[in-house]
C-alpha cells in the first residue's frame, strides 16, 4: 500500500497531494486538516533574497508599526492586564519587542534574519534582541530563562519541524505561562493561491488549534 509523508502534526499517513509548487508536492492531512509541503523543509535564502523582507529590514520602519493588526492588539490588551517578562519569538525588527518593554515587561526576542535584528537593535536599542531560531536560543543564548508569556505571530506556518518548536517553547514559559500565537487565514483567498501562501515561504498552513486539538495532535505524535 502506498502511502503519503507523515502528517508533522499527528503522523497520519493517508494525506491528500492537492498540487506542487516548484519542487514541493502540496498535502492535506484528513485527521487534522493540517496543510503542509514535502519535503518539509523552509529555504531561509528566501528570506534574504525576498523584496518585502529586504525593504523591512534595510529601508523602512517595521510594518507591524505600520498597519492594524488584530493579533498585536489582542496580544497587547492581554499584556496590560499583567506584567513580568516576555519572549517574542520571531520577532522581526523588534518592534513588538519594544512594545512590550515600554509597558515595563523585561522583553527578549529572537528572529532568525540577522539583519531584521541589526535593525532593532540600531532603530530600537533593544539589549535582547538575537538571531538565532528557538532551538538555539534554548540550547544556548536563553539557556534556563523562563518567561510569562511567549508571543508568535505568524510564525508557526514558517517553521518546518514544527512539535520541536513548539516543545522548546514550552521550555522557555513559567509554570502557569501563555503562550499567545496567531496563523494566517489559509482560505482568505479561497479561488486563488499566492507564492507568499507557499513554500518555501510557507511550511504548513492550519487555521486554528482548539486547546483540545493541540493536546490530542500531541499525543498523537508522541504516541
Amino acid at each position: 500500500m502506498v502511502t503519503g509523508p507523515k502528517c508533522p502534526v499527528c503522523n497520519n499517513t493517508n494525506s491528500s497531494c492537492t498540487g506542487t509548487h516548484l519542487e514541493y508536492r502540496l498535502y492535506q492531512c484528513p485527521h487534522c486538516d493540517l496543510s503542509f509541503c514535502d519535503p518539509l523543509k523552509i529555504d531561509f535564502e528566501y528570506y534574504q533574497d525576498n523584496f518585502d523582507y529586504i525593504m523591512r529590514d534595510t529601508v523602512l520602519a517595521d510594518p507591524l508599526e505600520q498597519q492594524e493588526r488584530w493579533d498585536i492588539d489582542q496580544a497587547l490588551k492581554k499584556l496590560e492586564q499583567h506584567s513580568g517578562s516576555l519572549l517574542d519569538v520571531g520577532c522581526g525588527t523588534g518592534f513588538f519587542v519594544k512594545r512590550a518593554y515600554d509597558m515595563g515587561y523585561e522583553a527578549y526576542g529572537i528572529e532568525t534574519d540577522e539583519r531584521a535584528v541589526k535593525k532593532g537593535r540600531d532603530l530600537f536599542k533593544l539589549e535582547h534582541l538575537y538571531p538565532v531560531d528557538i532551538e538555539g536560543f534554548v540550547s544556548q543564548v536563553g539557556k534556563g530563562l523562563k518567561f510569562d508569556f511567549v508571543t508568535m505571530f505568524q510564525v508557526l506556518e514558517h517553521l518546518d519541524d514544527l512539535n520541536l518548536s513548539i516543545n522548546c517553547v514550552k521550555e522557555t514559559l513559567k509554570s502557569g505561562g501563555t503562550l499567545l500565537l496567531s496563523l494566517p487565514y489559509r482560505d482568505r483567498f479561497p479561488d486563488t493561491l499566492y507564492d507568499a501562501d507557499l513554500p518555501p515561504h510557507i511550511a504548513a498552513q492550519k487555521d486554528q488549534f482548539t486547546k483540545e486539538q493541540a493536546e490530542t495532535e500531541q499525543e498523537g505524535h508522541h504516541g
